[in-house]
């Protein structure tokens, strides 16, 4: 019983900033997501619909991931690491 996917969606965050990617195309139009989170209340997460990245039989998953508000210096912590240092992709 094979079924077209009508629609397919990607949630996805991060402990730092990231870049999505599928089949080696890029989800979304984000630049560094999720932009700045206080991460002492709240880790943001995006929904992108991905139907038009997916292909029949196997797909890959891919994500370039850097330190930004989570593990970077920033004013409220000038050291780096203010939230932590573990960061983490999750998609």
């Amino acid at each position: 019983m094979n079924k077209k996917i009508r629609h397919a969606f990607y949630y996805t965050s991060a402990l730092g900033v990231y870049e999505a990617y599928i089949n080696g195309k890029k989800v979304g139009r984000q630049i560094l997501a999720p932009e700045w989170t206080d991460y002492d209340s709240h880790v943001q997460y995006q929904t992108h619909e991905v139907n038009h990245l997916l292909r029949e039989g196997v797909n890959v998953l891919g994500a370039m991931l850097a330190d930004g508000w989570y593990a970077g210096p920033i004013w409220s912590h000038p050291e780096r690491g203010g939230y932590g240092f573990a960061r983490k992709f999750i998609g």
